[in-house]
């Protein structure tokens, strides 16, 4: 959990202070922090993790495009209900359902990248951080007031 709040502190600190217009300082610092914090949790040499964190960051660059991407479409299907327009909605239905397809697809070369790069134990251990950061995410998430939530997308559960 401590390790992931110094990530996590490190990646906001990062953005909203000039990573996102160009510091490369910032942006350098949280690069290390994120290996360090993987490195550390899978018990990988700085070649491995170097390797392990441009292959993360490939399948995650390209999930996130594909993510927005399905956000968009899904806005548009939103509008295509409320206006009832038939044929946009099955366009739009058939599209939403090749992109969360594509998605998959990518999540599992993703997976099949990982593996190759890491032994039995450090999958585990993968599989054991992911689940780590999805959890203290969660409670991070969870703790925001519902005011600050409302805007934020429903999740059935």
């Amino acid at each position: 959990m401590a390790k992931f709040i110094v990530y996590f502190t490190t990646l906001v600190i990062a953005l909203s202070s000039g990573a996102a217009f160009g510091d490369d300082n910032i942006t350098r610092l949280d690069e290390t922090q994120r290996r360090n914090t993987i490195a550390g949790a899978l018990g990988l040499d700085q070649k491995q993790a170097e390797r392990v964190i441009a292959s993360i960051d490939k399948y995650d660059r390209i999930i996130a495009e594909l993510t927005q991407s399905l956000k968009t479409d899904m806005k548009e299907l939103s509008e295509a209900i409320k206006s009832n327009k038939n044929n946009v909605i099955q366009m739009l239905v058939e599209k939403i359902e090749r992109k969360e397809k594509e998605i998959r697809t990518v999540k599992q070369r993703e997976l099949d990248e990982l593996n190759s790069l890491l032994t039995f134990e450090q999958r585990a251990k993968y599989i054991l951080f992911k689940m780590d950061i999805r959890k203290d995410l969660r409670e991070i998430f969870d703790s925001k007031p519902a005011k600050e939530r409302e805007n934020a997308p429903h999740r059935p559960n």
